[in-house]
């Protein structure tokens, strides 16, 4: 008897709980919500805020995100993007969930805002609006919108931004063709862009593209001119080139300073495969007996898969990565003795990957001495020039640091050729690495100077302390690791591009001693 009561008043208990929650959200919550619709129709924001505020919403937080939405919507000055994703957050949980304003007239607010909106803030909105979970409507919406907007303009922020609100793979390839698309064509990207040189600060590579890089002839290079004709297009070979940015000044004519920025062994192509499966297998591709013996237990057809990777990455273990060092930081002036030398010089290797260019590597250089004549050929503006706009590496010579193998002999075969002998300055001090840089034949005025790349050999009491300036004889100087890492990387014949004009091709602050150097960098 007793437990049939006790089940009663609990079952009782129970009844009386939720007859007072649905009275509860009837009566309080729901009531909340009708003074809340009344107030956002009466355009009473202040009453609207204070039931939020006093958490009428609080005990249903899908209703709560909607109603800061729709304040959002309504307030002066109100964050619009805060808003849609507090309505996102609302319903992305419950599409059904609504009140106050209806679908069409929150896109009304939203046409209105983009319609009005400059580039900066409508590329923080694409950027910031959190539309992964939203439904297909507003999918839908902002696409339709932003990519409208982007066929109209053509301008690469217009298709980052359809890019950013892309609901789709197909989207968002397309946004992402489209806009790599104009940085290959110089006149498209200069009819509606302007921010060539902050493009060309971050990734050289499409200097020859978007720049006049050819300044004896005051023109551009085409995408069809990077390749190297010496190997089949579809060959990554014919994908690399060189753009030597030797300007040591900026356009407002301040010293750059540069850096090594060294190439991660995992995008070359030479050995994604590989070390993608070594990665996957736990094989350390540092370990040369865990390498080894990894290929040492594979079978017949196991062993001839993997034969060429295998031997090719031996060979640049051995001869490349086992001498890479810290990469290589300068700061944009240092005092020798007194001078202040501007710094700025770097080598960048490229490669292009279909509709996009890549820089695979950078590294600091120095070039010819601006403090002795450049009259070799003039730019169509008068300014002196030594090195033509275009050249190519027509030959690769070795390092006397290391016996030439088999596995470098067939290095060299696939790379278009290559030499075992070892090029000297004067018969005497060997120049490691060295690879000669031809003229192409419309800068005849360039022609007939015997210059290359290498590793610095010479340097007086400071070997390699002036890297990043214009020092040398006219050979274009690398440190140990890179110059190594170039020769390896660089096919025969590939095009060696330089970019600098005249009068940013600064070696010494002229009139600076060292006590004017403190005034100037405060």
């Amino acid at each position: 008897m007793k437990r049939k009561f006790k089940l009663i008043i609990i079952l009782s208990t129970t009844t009386l709980l939720c007859v007072a929650m649905v009275f509860f959200y009837f009566t309080i919550w729901n009531n909340a919500k009708i003074v809340f619709n009344n107030a956002i129709r009466n355009n009473d924001i202040k009453n609207a805020e204070k039931l939020i505020i006093e958490g009428k919403f609080d005990n249903d937080s899908l209703a709560k995100n909607y109603a800061l939405a729709i304040l959002s919507f309504k307030k002066n000055q109100g964050n619009l993007l805060d808003g849609f994703n507090f309505l996102l957050r609302a319903i992305s949980h419950n599409p059904y969930i609504h009140f106050s304003l209806s679908n069409q007239e929150i896109e009304r607010i939203f046409l209105n805002y983009l319609n009005t909106a400059n580039q900066s803030q409508k590329m923080q909105f694409a950027l910031d609006i959190k539309l992964k979970n939203a439904p297909p409507l507003w999918q839908d919406f902002f696409w339709n919108y932003f990519h409208q907007e982007a066929i109209s303009k053509q301008t690469v922020q217009a298709w980052s931004n359809c890019l950013h609100v892309s609901n789709t793979i197909e989207q968002s390839e397309m946004a992402l063709h489209e806009r790599r698309s104009i940085f290959l064509d110089y006149d498209k990207f200069h009819s509606v862009n302007d921010d060539a040189i902050e493009i060309i600060k971050k990734n050289p590579c499409y200097a020859p593209i978007l720049s006049k890089i050819d300044r004896v002839h005051n023109k551009n290079y085409k995408y069809e001119d990077l390749f190297n004709a010496s190997f089949e297009r579809n060959n990554f070979l014919s994908w690399r080139y060189i753009v030597a940015d030797f300007n040591t000044t900026d356009e407002n004519g301040l010293c750059k300073g540069c850096e090594d920025k060294q190439v991660n062994n995992i995008e070359l192509d030479e050995f994604n495969e590989i070390l993608t499966y070594w990665y996957q297998n736990n094989i350390s591709p540092i370990n040369e007996q865990s390498i080894t013996e990894w290929f040492s237990s594979l079978n017949v057809n196991e062993a001839k898969k993997w034969e060429n990777h295998f031997y090719t990455y031996l060979n640049y273990l051995h001869h490349v990565e086992q001498s890479r060092t810290k990469p290589l930081v300068k700061e944009p002036r240092i005092e020798i003795a007194g001078k202040i030398y501007c710094i700025g010089q770097r080598m960048c290797l490229c490669e292009i990957k279909n509709d996009t260019i890549v820089m695979v590597a950078q590294f600091v250089t120095s070039s010819k001495n601006a403090a002795t004549s450049q009259a070799n050929q003039l730019d169509y503006d008068g300014q002196p020039r030594y090195y033509g706009p275009k050249c190519k590496i027509t030959s690769r010579y070795w390092d006397h640091q290391f016996a030439y193998d088999s596995l470098d002999q067939k290095r060299d075969k696939q790379l278009g050729g290559g030499s075992k002998n070892i090029i000297t300055y004067k018969g005497q001090v060997p120049l490691p690495n060295f690879m000669t840089i031809s003229p192409d034949d419309e800068f005849p005025g360039a022609k007939g100077y015997f210059n290359g790349i290498h590793e610095f050999a010479v340097g007086g009491n400071l070997p390699g302390f002036y890297m990043g300036t214009p020092i040398s004889l006219g050979c274009v100087r690398l440190h140990d690791y890179p110059s190594k890492f170039v020769r390896w990387w660089t096919p025969n014949n590939a095009n060696f591009f330089t970019l600098y004009d005249n009068s940013h091709y600064i070696q010494l602050i002229p009139g600076v001693s060292s006590a004017k150097f403190d005034s100037i960098i405060k």
